[in-house]
């Protein structure tokens, strides 16, 4: 065994763990110069180990899910559509979606990306043709817990706020056959994206989504995003909405105050219409 053959498979060995270190700490430090030259470094030393012919897909794959989310969270997306040519991943999949969203400049095409190869029905809602699931519940979650990059925050809140939204109109529409009237929408940035009739399945009154898991899912990507922004109106009235949705009344009341300072420059500005409208009031 030569040196060189030793010095690559002691990079592979510790090059998880740099990966690991480096999203621990990238929230907290990313603008750092030291930081910054380490996150370069980094970058240059994992593109080398996918293109080279010594990190197998057995080997990649152990680590697959920090490094397609090293590459998201540094905005790599033409990285991630080309480079991975020998490698398959459910991880790599979910990111190559992301990927291609954030590099499609038609907001038409980017609403497609999203919703897959879809059918319309007669009544105007879309089916989705493909069924198979990318990701499992606990893949997914541990990919969100790693995700801190700005525009995918952004559309991880949009896109999982939309559903979270179905799935609650369900218990809406049964609460007030009870009497009981209720309005909990969650505000999200960018509705225009998204569908407005989602697939249900089953009878009538039964969405495809399970909502105590994509209340975990908002609740993880949401504390992501005030670690990244916590004075982002946008982000701070959606969480103070998914919290009053949740019957968070006191954390709701909390965030729809910082929602409010935050866009209105500490209150000494009007409140702009585009965060704070009536239902927030």
């Amino acid at each position: 065994m030569t040196c060189q053959t030793i010095n690559e498979i002691s990079l592979i060995a510790y090059f998880p763990f740099q990966l690991e270190c480096w999203h621990a700490r990238f929230s907290r430090v990313s603008s750092n110069p030291q930081f910054v030259h380490v996150t370069q470094t980094l970058n240059s030393t994992v593109k080398a180990l996918i293109q080279s012919s010594m990190t197998s897909p057995v080997t990649m794959g152990k680590m697959m899910l920090h490094t397609v989310t090293f590459f998201i969270n540094t905005s790599e997306w033409d990285f991630l559509l080309r480079s991975f040519v020998k490698l398959k991943s459910p991880f790599l999949d979910a990111a190559k979606m992301i990927a291609a969203y954030m590099t499609s400049n038609d907001p038409t095409v980017a609403r497609q990306i999203v919703e897959g190869p879809c059918k319309r029905r007669n009544d105007g809602s879309l089916v989705r043709e493909q069924t198979k699931q990318l990701l499992t519940r606990v893949q997914f979650l541990d990919m969100l817990r790693l995700i801190k990059e700005y525009r995918t925050i952004s559309f991880l809140i949009s896109f999982l706020g939309k559903m979270f939204g179905a799935a609650k109109n369900v218990v809406k529409m049964r609460k007030e056959c009870d009497g009981q009237e209720m309005n909990k929408d969650i505000f999200i940035e960018h509705p225009d994206y998204w569908q407005s009739n989602f697939e249900k399945k089953g009878t009538d009154d039964e969405f495809c989504f399970n909502l105590p898991f994509l209340t975990e899912c908002l609740d993880t990507v949401f504390k992501n995003a005030l670690i990244v922004n916590p004075i982002n109106a946008f982000w701070l009235r959606s969480y103070a909405d998914f919290c009053y949705a949740c019957d968070k009344f006191a954390d709701a009341l909390v965030l729809y105050m910082e929602a409010c300072v935050a866009c209105s420059d500490s209150l000494m500005r009007p409140l702009p219409d585009n965060v704070v409208d009536d239902t927030a009031s």
